[in-house]
């Protein structure tokens, strides 16, 4: 997002592969919602963007149009700069989550955090950030993380398992 916003490379890259650098015109909606008159730390209200007088805006410059095309585009003008911050806050702890639980044996850590780059690379041309399948995929992934269960007094170095679990049966914790 760094590169494609900040150093507007948006068009280049798609150029690159033989696209079209205006992603089917989504530079023009994104460069013209970025221009409307909202409020830039609560932004309109959820859904609020699309309702109304902003809509009417919306259509008469752009067409009839429903969505942003882009996810993070969508939570800033829906939420502002907090809803960009709590959905950065949601996306980072739940990359933490999931390389926490990755091992080896691990196919359903290894299959949330594909659902995870998806989605995050997803909403870059899409806003799927609200009631999208994508969306709900990735919220049901990151609640079926599942954790190892924490075993107080495993067999430390230098014990026999079998002194370990008697220790664990009294109620010795160590």
């Amino acid at each position: 997002m760094i590169l494609a916003f900040g150093f507007d490379l948006n068009g280049e890259l798609a150029g690159a592969v033989g696209r079209d650098p205006t992603l089917t015109d989504r530079t023009l909606i994104w460069k013209t919602l970025l221009g409307m008159n909202i409020n830039p730390i609560l932004g309109t209200g959820y859904d609020s963007v699309w309702l109304g007088p902003r809509l009417q805006w919306i259509w008469q410059r752009l067409g009839v149009l429903n969505e942003a095309h882009n996810g993070y585009l969508e939570v800033y003008l829906n939420l502002g700069l907090v809803g960009l911050f709590l959905l950065g806050g949601l996306l980072v702890s739940t990359y933490r989550t999931i390389c926490k639980s990755l091992t080896s044996s691990s196919s359903l850590a290894s299959l949330n955090l594909a659902i995870w780059c998806v989605t995050l690379f997803y909403n870059m041309t899409e806003a799927a950030f609200k009631g999208h399948f994508m969306w709900v995929t990735f919220l049901l992934g990151t609640v079926a993380i599942s954790r190892a269960p924490i075993v107080r007094g495993l067999p430390a170095l230098g014990r026999s398992f079998e002194e370990s679990a008697s220790r664990l049966r009294e109620g010795v914790v160590a």
